[in-house]
């Protein structure tokens, strides 16, 4: 670079827009992510609505059933096959086991260690 101003000109504005691309690149990444997040809130609101809300609850009571159930819908869409609260604890339990086995017999996982 020291032979050439220019070219150490043209290098740095080259990098400085390689770095912008990457950046606008991880920005409609992250919307992407944010609209799919707003889509899946929207699906499990509305799922509790349909079919754990009784209609004679107060709206504290109400918003205690979304609360408890928020924890369960981010991981699992299980109310859709009609299952109870203790049974979807229980599925996702399994669910969980059985990730761990895989991970843990995974030989590039224990790579990482």
């Amino acid at each position: 670079m020291w032979i050439s101003p220019k070219f150490q000109l043209l290098l740095v504005r080259e990098f400085q827009r390689l770095k912008a691309d990457e950046s606008d690149r991880l920005k409609l990444e992250w919307n992407l992510q944010r609209t799919l997040a707003k889509i899946n809130y929207r699906i499990h609101t509305d799922a509790i609505k349909e079919n754990l809300i009784p209609i004679a609850l107060s709206k504290e009571k109400i918003n205690f059933v979304y609360a408890d159930e928020a924890d369960l819908l981010n991981m699992s869409l299980l109310i859709h096959q009609g299952l109870s609260q203790s049974e979807r604890l229980i599925q996702l339990n399994k669910v969980a086991i059985a990730q761990m086995k895989s991970l843990l017999g995974n030989t590039n996982f224990k790579k990482l260690k």
